[in-house]
Formats: structure tokens, sequence, C-alpha cells
């Protein structure tokens, strides 16, 4: 049997062993060392004539050479007075020469030679030189390994007949054990499967599971109400089925894969077409599915975000009239202060020339234009927010009635007025909504140059169901403004409310671009909503929500 003391009278010789190879190793070091000496030498003596006689590109030249083959990392040539006349590397080590060095078993040698000619001292050479001694290393190295696993073997053979019986015994207890966590590992997977699918049939997000040729194998309840697709209908196919054409499903492709294949997680923002063929903005994010024979697939969740952009919109439209109104505002402010003195002193000059009629003619017309500018400073300071409302409780039908007629008298437009009985009151300043209804009632005028018909109308809503996105679940009443004008095409419509855009010619009676920045400023300080509806050749619609007086017991006047 093999003994703790046969093992200590086999590791004296592995010693010497050892030893005598790393002895061989130093001495074959060495006499390279030696060789690369006489190396360094005799280069110089090359070049000492090529210096001696100017002939400094032969000596560049020889150096360039030398450095390519002779395994030195840097080669320099250095005048008398310590300057550097000549300089090569080799660049970047060869993987051996890298491996040697970071493991200590080659070390870098510095090599020095003077260049003379004659007694005549023209400088030295410099050299950082490699040796190639690594296969040398490598088979000390190799050798060890060798004996450690020739020792390795003979101990496990001598050990494993003592080991087979104990392992006999093992192996029947670890079959039992490993069964036992067999049922155990099937159980926590049913109940992890039954855990994971309960996610995916709650998840607030459309979860895709697509194969890497993007053919969908399966799909959560949450894409069906996204999508408008049943699971029978999505899996099976291809995500291009969710996109309006090949182009954009291939661009989409090109775009968003090569990321995956590189950093396996993917974000993107795209529009898809739902079931019923009504676009949709979705923000997507993949992580593929790594199998040990590489990316099997990918998991995609959509997130349908079309309400979200909306809300974002309309916070920086917000947000742009407030900075936009404090300018307005300032402006409105000192123009009024401006007009106040030169209405004053036309109507003085008017005293002053009641002989002249022509003169009076003049400055009546000078007034009345004061008069607009002074209109226009009103509509600025309504934006501005320094027209803050006045509410009193009221109801609509009378005020839209008046506000309409006084705007289309003498126009050749048509006005249709249709009124739903029983109309909740609101709290509202009569002004205010004078000035919208006047607004909208104007631009739908100035729409409809060779006449037209517009519809004004007024119904209670109930948004207690959301049926109005963007408005809080309470009761409103609604004022619809519809014409059979020219329309707007659908590329302008997200910035008629902006103050100072205008689709209309510019000049002293339309086309300030203040309008409907006011609409939109009064609503929103009356706590509403104003949304437009139009297509190029079909018209306009202006809806605008006011909120309804939930107090029946508040007084309400007639306006």
């Amino acid at each position: 049997m093999y003994t703790q003391s046969n093992r200590i009278n086999f590791i004296p010789l592995f010693i010497i062993l050892i030893l005598l190879f790393t002895a061989f190793v130093f001495w074959y070091e060495k006499q390279a060392g030696e060789r690369a000496q006489d190396d360094i030498r005799e280069h110089a003596h090359i070049i000492a004539d090529d210096l001696w006689n100017y002939n400094y590109q032969g000596a560049a030249e020889y150096l360039r050479l030398v450095a390519g083959t002779r395994h030195y990392q840097r080669i320099s040539v250095i005048s008398h007075n310590g300057e550097v006349f000549q300089e090569f590397s080799v660049g970047d080590l060869s993987t051996f020469e890298s491996l040697g060095l970071k493991l200590k078993l080659i070390h870098k040698i510095s090599l020095v030679s003077p260049i003379q000619r004659g007694n005549y001292f023209i400088g030295w050479v410099e050299a950082i030189w490699i040796p190639q001694t690594f296969v040398t290393h490598i088979a000390v190295f190799a050798f060890l390994g060798m004996g450690l696993l020739v020792v390795q073997l003979y101990q496990r053979v001598l050990l494993q007949k003592r080991f087979m019986e104990r392992r006999v015994e093992e192996r029947t207890a670890d079959l039992l054990k490993a069964k036992t966590e067999a049922e155990k590992l099937s159980q926590h997977l049913t109940v992890v499967g039954t855990e994971i699918q309960a996610l995916l049939d709650n998840s607030p997000v459309g979860i895709f599971f697509v194969a890497y040729n993007r053919t969908i194998k399966r799909v959560n309840p949450e894409v069906t109400k996204i999508t408008g697709y049943t699971q029978d209908e999505l899996v099976g196919q291809t995500t291009r089925m969710l996109y309006a054409s090949d182009e954009i499903y291939t661009t989409l492709g090109n775009k968003h894969y090569p990321i995956l294949r590189r950093d396996g997680y993917c974000e993107a923002t795209s529009e898809i077409v739902r079931k019923d063929g009504s676009p949709l903005t979705c923000y997507w994010r993949a992580k593929t599915i790594v199998s040990e024979d590489g990316m099997d697939g990918v998991i995609w969740s959509l997130e349908d975000i079309s309400l979200r952009l909306k809300m974002e919109e309309e916070l920086l439209k917000v947000r742009k009239l407030e900075s936009i109104g404090v300018l307005a505002g300032g402006i409105a402010h000192d123009f009024n202060n401006i007009l106040l003195a030169i209405v004053g002193n036309i109507s003085l000059a008017e005293m002053m020339a009641k002989e002249d009629a022509k003169l009076t003619e003049i400055l009546v017309s000078a007034r009345k234009a004061s008069l607009r500018a002074k209109d226009l400073t009103a509509q600025l300071l309504t934006f501005s927010g320094g027209g803050a409302p006045i509410k009193i409780a009221g109801t609509l039908p009378e005020l839209l009635e008046e506000s309409a007629m006084f705007v289309l008298s003498g126009s050749n437009v048509k006005c249709t007025l249709d009124f739903s009985d029983d109309l909740w009151p609101v709290r509202m300043d009569r002004s205010q909504i004078n000035q919208v209804i006047q607004n909208l009632v104007v631009n739908a005028d100035q729409s409809m140059a060779e006449g037209g018909e517009i519809t004004i109308s007024c119904e209670n809503i109930d948004n207690s169901s959301g049926i109005v996105s963007g408005l809080s679940g309470r009761r409103y009443v609604s004022v619809t403004v519809q014409d059979s004008g020219t329309g707007m095409p659908k590329e302008i419509l997200d910035k008629i409310f902006d103050p100072y855009y205008s689709t209309k010619e510019k000049d002293s009676n339309k086309g300030s671009g203040l309008g409907l920045a006011v609409v939109h400023s009064i609503i929103k300080k009356h706590d509403g909503l104003v949304i437009v509806e139009s297509a190029a050749g079909e018209g306009s619609r202006f809806i605008i929500y006011l909120p309804a007086i939930d107090d029946q017991s508040t007084p309400v006047t007639e306006i």
C-alpha cells in the first residue's frame, strides 16, 4: 500500500530535477545576454564608420533593420554631448513576450556600447533587449507540471481502491437525496411558473416573447388591450403586423437589433398601428434571452405613452404661454401708459381744431386707431394673467347668442344656435367668455370669405367616466363653435394657440396672432379645456369645456 514515507522519498528527487532545470535556464539566459552585448558592440562598430563619414542615412537604415530583427524593444544612438541622434522602437510586443514579461519569466536587459573611431569617441548605443528564453521557461514549467501530474496520478491510483467502497456507499445516499431534491425542485418550478404567469397576466405593460427572427412566440393579455389583436392572431406572426409599412419594419430592425447583439438591452420609442388602423405611440424596452447556443430571443415590453406625450406637450405649451405672458403683460402696461398720453393729446387737438373739418377728420381717425391699439393691450393683459377672471354663476345661452350676433352683424355668414335644455350653470367672467366667443366667431367668419354657416351648440357633459381626456371626473358644460370654412392642415393645429402665430395676412384688422392665445389663456384660468378639430377644406370645430357648478343652491344670474 502507498504510504506517507514513499511520498517523502519521492520529493527530494523531484526538487533536484527542478534545481537542475532552473540552473540550466539561468545559464542559458546568461549566455544569451553575453551574446546580446557582443551584438550591440558589433552594431556600434558598424555604424561608427557611417557616422564618421556623415552617412547618417546609412546608419539609420542599419539601426532600423537591427531593431526589427534582433528582438530589441528600443535601440537608440546618443551623441557624445548626450543628445539622442536616432531612436527606433519595435512597437507592440508579441504575445509570448508580453506574457513572459507579465509573469516575470523573462526580463528586459539594458545594453550599452560606446561608438568610437580609433581613439575618437563619437557617442554610444543604448538598447532595451528582450531575451528569447520564454520557450525554455515554458519547458521548465511544463516539466514541473508533468511531474506534479505524475505525482497526482500516482497518488490517485493508490487511493482509488480505498475511496471506491466509500463512494459506493455515498452514491446510494446521494441518489436518495437527489430524488428528494428533484421532487422539491419540481414543486418549486410549478409555483414559480404560476407566479410568473400571474405576473404576466396582471402586468400593466404589454410583454412580447419574440424569437431572433422577430416571430412572436408568446404575449400577455395587456398586449391585446394595446394592439387590439388577440393572442391567437399575434402568436406565430412577425412583428411586421404592428407597423404601417415594410420600410418602417426593416428600418427599426436594422437600428435596434445590432444594439441588442452588442449590449443585450435596448430602449426605443416608435409608432405602431392597432388592429383598427389607428396609430399609437409606444415605448419599447428589450432584453435578450441568452442560452448556451447564443441569443435565443428577445423579451419586449410595450407601453402606450400616447396620453403621456400629449400631457407633456400640453404642459410645455402652458409653460411657453406663461413665459411669453410675463413679457406681454409688461409691454401691455407700458403701452397703456403711452396710449393714455396719445389719446388725451388727440382729444385736446380735436377740441382746438373744431373749425378745421379736414384736420378734425384726421384726428378722429387717429383716435380710433389708438382705441384699437387699446383693445390689443386688453388682450395682452388677459393673456399675460393681468386680467384674472371675476367669476359669477350664470348660464351660457343668452351670452353666446349676443356675442355671436354682435360679431356677425352685417356679415354674409349664417349662424345657427343649438342649445340643450336645462343646461347646467357655470361660474365665469362674463366679459372674458364674451371675448372668447367673439374671437372664435371672428376667426370662423374670416375663414368663409364667400359666405357659409357657423353652428354654435351647447350641452352638458358628465366626465365621471373619463370620456374626455385632460379633464377631471366632474361635470362640465361644452360649447362648440363649428364653421364650414377653409379649415386648417394637421401640421399647424399644434401651433394655433401659440402667441403671435397666425395663418392670416397681417394688417390692422386681422392677423395679430393673439386671438386664440387669449382664448386658451381665458379658458385655462376658468379651469376648463379648449380643443380644436380641423382638416384642410373641411372647416374647423372648437370645443370649450367649462366646469359646471356642483352646488345647485348657488344663486344663478342669467347672462
